[in-house]
């Protein structure tokens, strides 16, 4: 799971089982963060679930366009060309 806040600092967290390896069975995402997740590479499958709170509304919910992350985050190129994909502005 990658996180990148509104300053531009990000933290990447590895969801699973080996706890003995930094893993986390849990993670809470904060506020104002983009987030977006991929399998490790290795990996062949998850299982993931989300609970919010408050509860989600779609008034609150913004999808990541590749091309305004890539303008505020240029540093974060890899990660956002990683986990998003190219919009040709059709919805």
């Amino acid at each position: 799971l990658c996180e990148i806040g509104g300053t531009g600092k990000s933290c990447q967290t590895i969801l699973g089982h080996d706890i003995n390896n930094g893993h986390q069975v849990q993670h809470t995402v904060y506020k104002n963060r983009w987030q977006g997740s991929r399998l490790v590479k290795g990996g062949s499958w998850a299982l993931l679930g989300t609970t919010m709170a408050p509860g989600f509304t779609w008034e609150d919910f913004t999808l990541g366009d590749r091309d305004e992350l890539l303008n505020k985050f240029p540093q974060h190129r890899d990660i956002i060309l990683n986990l998003t994909r190219k919009t040709d502005g059709l919805s």
